[in-house]
């Protein structure tokens, strides 16, 4: 009759105690961490005034993910999914965009990329509370596709991430204050002058023109984005003059001022023709 001793090696799946919670973290990644992660990268990029393609492709992007991860609790469709994506998102940009006015700094682009992000992460967290994650509406659009229609569908998404690029140009070109020149009325003698541009433009001079003569009041005048420059000229008394700013060493007018100093002292300057 023989004995055999059984030695029993550890158990290597006995330390997994902590595999639930391993995977419970996996799975909320996979569901709300991973568009945490792309809002607050769009975000950021937004605020930083990255390129606008990189910008744009990467709110779109945001905006796409955390929506559909919204109206899945609907269950009810694609085409109902679209829609009320859609709809969802123009209301509450609108929404947004109007409690910013009343905020300190107003509405700009760290403040529009601040609040964004804190509201995707408050949508996303309020959605991931459940246990249960409901199947994307969009899944029978690529479980049935074939390669033509994912072509077709990449091209697609490609136009309209090239028009909302070329829009949002267009956009920030024309919200762009353009070059002003502007003065203080004369006293004394006096006048200060002040060069703005919502864009960095020069380098420009000051001509201070009269009947008789054209004299160079400054060169190498430069403006930044919002940055005015300010120049105290001295305007001739009892007398009709233009200040001029023009290209260096041409007489090509871009903004003018007239100054009368005819009737009185004190002389408001007006807006001539820029030619």
């Amino acid at each position: 009759m023989s004995t055999t001793s059984t030695d029993r090696k550890p158990d290597d799946r006995a330390p997994a105690a902590d595999q639930p919670a391993r995977s419970a973290s996996s799975a909320w990644f996979r569901d709300i961490g991973w568009r945490m992660a792309l809002a607050v990268a769009a975000a950021i990029v937004a605020a930083l005034s990255a390129p606008t393609w990189l910008s744009t492709l990467l709110t779109v992007a945001a905006s796409v993910v955390v929506v559909e991860r919204v109206v899945r609790l609907r269950r009810r469709g694609m085409l109902d999914a679209a829609l009320v994506g859609s709809g969802m998102l123009v209301v509450v940009l609108g929404l947004l965009g109007l409690l910013l006015n009343y905020v300190p700094g107003g509405i700009g682009r760290t403040s529009w990329s601040i609040g964004a992000v804190l509201l995707a992460i408050l949508l996303l967290t309020i959605v991931g509370l459940g246990e249960d994650v409901p199947p994307s509406p969009f899944r029978p659009l690529w479980s049935r596709s074939s390669l033509p229609t994912a072509i077709w569908g990449v091209a697609a998404a490609a136009i309209l991430v090239f028009a909302i690029v070329i829009s949002t140009q267009s956009f920030q070109r024309t919200h762009v204050a353009p070059l002003d020149l502007a003065s203080t009325p004369v006293r004394d003698g006096v006048a200060t002058l002040t060069v703005s541009s919502g864009s960095e433009q020069g380098p420009f001079e000051v001509d201070l023109v009269t009947s008789t003569s054209r004299v160079v009041l400054a060169k190498n005048v430069t403006v930044s984005a919002g940055v005015s420059s300010a120049l105290v000229i001295a305007v001739p008394a009892r007398t009709r003059a233009l200040v001029q700013l023009v290209q260096p060493g041409t007489t090509v007018v871009l903004r003018q001022l007239i100054f009368d100093t005819t009737a009185t002292a004190s002389a408001v300057p007006s807006t001539g023709a820029t030619g």
